[in-house]
């Protein structure tokens, strides 16, 4: 999705907004995950909802250009541990543990 939407030509106006609703859709979808887990008290009340749902979206969209340019299984591992460090101290504990 994410290159989707720079490869669009100007005159494909429809797809362009499309794709875009779709990116839109998956940030509020992380933003009421994160909500949730500020209410059950996975996340520190304090914590910028936006702009961690943003950087983890971001972070999503990069593993799924990596993954379909073949990148091993270990490597996308190490990776998705890094997006997990984005999450606020502590939040992490049961994530680890898993």
């Amino acid at each position: 999705m994410a290159l989707a939407a720079v490869s669009v030509s100007d005159e494909s106006v429809e797809v362009r907004e499309a794709i875009d609703a779709l990116r839109r859709e998956g940030k509020a979808i992380f933003v009421k995950r994160l909500k949730r887990a500020v209410k059950e008290g996975q996340l520190p009340a304090q914590t910028e909802l936006k702009s961690l749902a943003g950087a983890l979206n971001t972070m999503l969209e990069g593993l799924s250009i990596q993954a379909r340019d073949g990148l091993s299984t270990s490597e996308m591992r190490r990776l998705a541990a890094h997006a997990v460090r984005l999450l606020p101290a502590g939040a992490c504990a049961e994530v680890t543990a898993a």
